[in-house]
């Protein structure tokens, strides 16, 4: 088969740190394999699932709100809120907090002197703050701004938009999510390629495979997330920083990575420039010690550091950075009154660093093991070849190679290091190390498929070759001899596979068994209540409740199937761990990664698509609502009263307005104004039926005007937002006075 160079050629002994491997025709065709196995995997039925989760619906709602408004530097969603706004003619600015525009002095709403937002007498309720040398401030309903990330993954879907694809109707869903399904298709090539460039062929093919099948990845993969895509561009840049480090064609290289490196900053923040930052310099710092010694390498780090910045045109990268990172911001800083530079400074990054307090009591809690635990499950089960993996790097079979596996352990290490050190934790933070991870693994599983030890292995010999690699481990001569030596093959990668092997079986028995156990009701409060309900260790909330509970109801249901498909799952695992011990140790990655893909097929089409999906989308409601809507008329206000109901708003846009939890001043206020409309109220049920929240001198006036419409909808979960109560309020309905507060008289 003919070959051709792709890449600079550069002499022999200049290819450091690089395999010997050419891209060549075979190559071509790997990576079209990769594609349309990761198409087969993700694209059939991506936009069966309604958008309930509030990432995408966001995404939707931001990009088609800047399409529509031809506004591409403001974010909002697709619903009105209300807004203190200061006059412009007063010449003041007024205090961001919670709106675009505050009023300057932060009153709360729940102050005896604060405005209470009623809409018809507003003037009235803020005399006595205006006495006070406040400047003029009116009240209105504006869109909700989206603070929460920058603008670069808006943009790209909005660009999408307006080249055509759709953003209404059956495809949308579809459509917002090929934004993460095509980069993560994508990665895998780019992972096969980044594996034969620092290994061979195999070891990029399996790192590949294996990445496709982490849970977390397969479920991301099909879910319009940023994460996925900011993953992607991350993995290139690192691809081809390595190259440029290595001498292959460094000035594209280099430019590519300042490019891809801006762009995820405007994705998500500027710290996903930093950090890979501090991932060269801990690898240089590694790379010199490996050279040098711990004496020399770190007397050397400094040059080396500024070898690597001159090489790499470091100030003009920090100037295509800034470039592409710093107009938005500035732009946005000034739209905003500077209300997106505090939030997104000052909590999403100074906060979530430890470095102050701002806006941590509307944080999850989660310790300092949650990324450990959170590998545990979404890394499943690859994740336990990692320890084995990492240990590989360092073997002197391997030393040839180390400087490649300590580029990926210095990718890897460093980024679980940096985010479990934030006091804010979520698992798809982690994602951009997975390639890595999966190229450690590769590289392992490579070597093992080309010399698998052969015959019987003996307990005594296993005890020696254990004694030996401890030994290894610290340094240490070993008391026993190295039966390595006398055996066909590597004894030692042999040994740790094997036992990684029956680990991955008995995990999977495991699990299964926990899967059956997990349909009483018992061992779900017991899973969710342990170890500790305030910081839980792998992180849980009430959705993940509703999936596990309503994952019992259809296991109970289709009890049978169930069992084939757990029975089906363990035997696969235990078949390839047998594969590993008569050495076809290639059969057994293929059952591995088969094993995953057909376990998470089912999960993800018949469970979440068909059973979970009509607990949490919105569509039958969004349905329900619009029969409502026909029967009061098309003049209809709908308020969302404390309900953060992102895919409705999706789905019937520019019809809601969004009042804050309890606010029932501003609710009043609101009916006020809408008086000549009817009105449709939706807000948890749990708030509804809870009296205690709201006492009967909030409700009193308002069920006299307002009363309740059966929904239709399946009501499994009280702490779900899916179950909804309607109230729909009339037209020419009475005024809704304003009740008085406990204690202000009989």
């Amino acid at each position: 088969m003919g070959e051709k160079a792709t890449t600079k050629e550069v002499p022999a002994e200049d290819r450091i740190g690089l395999s010997d491997w050419r891209f060549a025709r075979w190559d071509w065709v790997a990576c079209l394999l990769l594609v349309l196995a990761g198409s087969l995997l993700w694209l059939p039925g991506l936009g069966r699932r309604g958008l309930w989760t509030s990432g995408e619906a966001r995404a939707v709602q931001t990009a088609r709100r800047m399409v529509k408004s031809g506004k591409w530097v403001p974010m909002t969603l697709e619903k009105g809120m209300p807004l203190l706004m200061v006059d412009p003619a007063s010449g003041e600015r007024g205090d961001t907090i919670t709106g675009w525009k505050r009023w300057p002095t932060k009153l709360s709403y729940d102050d005896p002197c604060a405005v209470l937002a009623l809409e018809e007498d507003w003037r009235d309720t803020v005399k006595a703050a205006l006495e006070k040398g406040g400047p003029p401030i009116e009240l209105r309903y504006d869109y909700v701004p989206q603070i929460h990330k920058p603008v670069f993954f808006y943009w790209l879907v909005a660009a999408g938009y307006t080249l055509g694809v759709p953003m209404e109707g059956p495809w949308m869903a579809f459509s917002i999510r090929c934004f993460s399904t095509v980069p993560a298709i994508l990665l895998l090539p780019v992972v096969y390629l980044f594996g034969c460039l620092l290994y061979d062929r195999l070891a990029g093919l399996i790192a590949a495979v294996s990445l496709a099948t982490c849970v977390e990845y397969f479920w991301l993969a099909r879910v319009a997330k940023m994460d996925m895509t900011l993953t992607f561009m991350l993995g290139v840049a690192f691809l081809l920083w390595y190259l440029g480090h290595r001498g292959i064609r460094p000035l594209a290289c280099n430019l590519g990575v300042y490019v891809l490196l801006g762009c995820a900053a405007l994705m998500k923040s500027l710290a996903y420039f930093l950090l890979p930052g501090l991932i060269v310099l801990i690898y240089l710092a590694i790379e010199g010690i490996g050279e040098h010694g711990w004496r020399g390498g770190l007397r050397q780090w400094p040059a080396a550091i500024w070898r690597t910045m001159r090489r790499m045109h470091f100030l003009a990268g920090v100037v295509i950075v800034l470039a592409i990172w710093l107009p938005w911001h500035v732009l946005i800083h000034i739209e905003t009154d500077g209300q997106f530079t505090r939030e997104m400074f000052l909590r999403h990054n100074l906060s979530r660093a430890g470095i102050m307090d701002y806006g941590k009591e509307f944080e999850a809690k989660t310790n300092a093991l949650f990324y450990f635990g959170r590998l545990v499950a979404d890394m499943l089960p690859w994740w336990i070849m990692l320890p084995g993996a990492m240990i590989h790097v360092f073997r002197p079979r391997c030393r040839a190679f180390w400087r490649q596996g300590a580029w990926l352990m210095a990718w890897m290490l460093a980024w679980m290091a940096f985010f479990s050190y934030l006091s804010f934790r979520k698992e798809e933070y982690i994602l951009p190390m997975y390639p890595a991870a999966a190229l450690l693994i590769g590289k392992m599983l490579a070597d093992l498929i080309r010399a698998p030890a052969g015959g019987h292995i003996s307990w005594r010999t296993f005890a020696d070759a254990t004694k030996v690699g401890l030994a290894w481990l610290i340094g240490r001569r070993a008391a026993a001899s190295d039966p390595d030596s006398s055996v066909e093959g590597d004894l030692h990668l042999t040994i740790a596979v094997r036992m990684a092997a029956v680990a991955m079986a008995l995990a999977a028995v495991v699990i299964g068994i926990g899967a059956l156990l997990m349909m009483s009701e018992g061992v779900r409060d017991f899973m969710f209540a342990f170890p500790d309900a305030d910081e839980p260790w792998i992180g849980t909330n009430e959705h993940d409740r509703t999936a596990f509970s309503a994952l019992a109801v259809f296991m109970r249901g289709h009890i049978i199937a169930t069992c084939v498909y757990i029975l089906a799952v363990a035997g696969a695992m235990v078949i390839a761990a047998a594969m590993v011990f008569k050495r076809r140790c290639g059969v057994a990655v293929a059952l591995w990664a088969g094993t995953m893909a057909v376990a998470l097929l089912p999960m993800v089409h018949v469970f979440q698509d068909r059973t979970l999906d009509p607990l949490r989308s919105q569509r039958a409601l969004a349905s329900r609502l619009g029969e409502v809507i026909a029967e009061t008329g098309e003049d209809t206000r709908l308020i969302l009263f404390g309900a953060e109901d992102h895919e409705l708003v999706t789905l019937m846009p520019d019809r809601f307005d969004a009042i804050p939890r309890l606010r029932f001043a501003m609710l009043r206020g609101r009916l006020l104004a809408l008086k000549d409309h009817p009105v449709i109220v939706l807000l948890p049920r749990k708030d509804y039926e809870d009296g205690s929240l709201f006492g009967e001198f909030a409700w009193d006036d308002l069920l006299k005007t307002i009363e309740e419409v059966p929904t239709g909808m399946p009501r499994y979960d009280r702490a779900h937002n899916d179950a909804l109560v309607i109230l729909r309020s009339p037209r020419g309905r009475a005024p809704v006075t304003q009740p008085m507060r406990p204690g202000q008289g009989t």
